[in-house]
């Protein structure tokens, strides 16, 4: 091999050692930008998990502070049937029905109903109803349940048996003769 050969052997080695070197800083590069996306997502996930569990301490602060057990929504809706004077409700088909008249419910109309006919002629808190059902005590999720507590009064009119009573400050108490 000449001189010139091997001149020209080097600077070939050179510029494959150059384009290795400029492959390996661009895949640092990406690398570097991966890692700060991986960070940013690492941060919102956190802040979400922080979320998360800030929401569910304040449940259940407020859950003692409203002096109630938490009970599971599950358990009250194992129980197929709740009799309200002459009304039947079926948790199952979430079906209210009286005589031949039968209503269809929204879910929430039958949790709602359902715990209130759990704990009949009893004052149930209306902190643990929003925590229960709609998981919060906010006060926008507090004007839905005035809604569908409305909602509820109209489903049972036709029977004056039955009263759902606001307790101000307190709750609501389903009155059944």
């Amino acid at each position: 091999m000449t001189l010139e050969e091997i001149n020209i052997e080097i600077n070939d080695l050179k510029n494959e050692l150059l384009k290795s070197r400029e492959e390996i800083n661009s895949i640092i590069e990406k690398s570097k930008k991966e890692i700060i996306e991986l960070n940013g997502l690492i941060k919102r996930s956190n802040n979400v998990l922080r979320g998360y569990i800030a929401t569910e301490l304040k449940r259940e602060r407020t859950l003692e502070a409203v002096n109630v057990e938490s009970v599971d929504l599950a358990e009250i809706l194992k129980v197929e049937n709740y009799q309200i004077s002459s009304y039947t409700l079926n948790t199952k088909s979430r079906l209210l029905s009286r005589g031949n008249s039968v209503t269809k419910l929204t879910r929430k109309e039958m949790h709602l109903l359902a715990l209130l006919a759990a704990n009949q002629n009893e004052i149930v808190n209306r902190t643990y109803l929003l925590l229960i059902i709609w998981g919060d005590a906010s006060y926008f999720n507090g004007r839905s349940m005035d809604v569908y507590i409305c909602k509820i009064r109209k489903l049972l009119k036709d029977d004056d048996s039955i009263n759902l009573v606001n307790f101000h400050g307190r709750g609501y108490k389903l009155i059944t003769l």
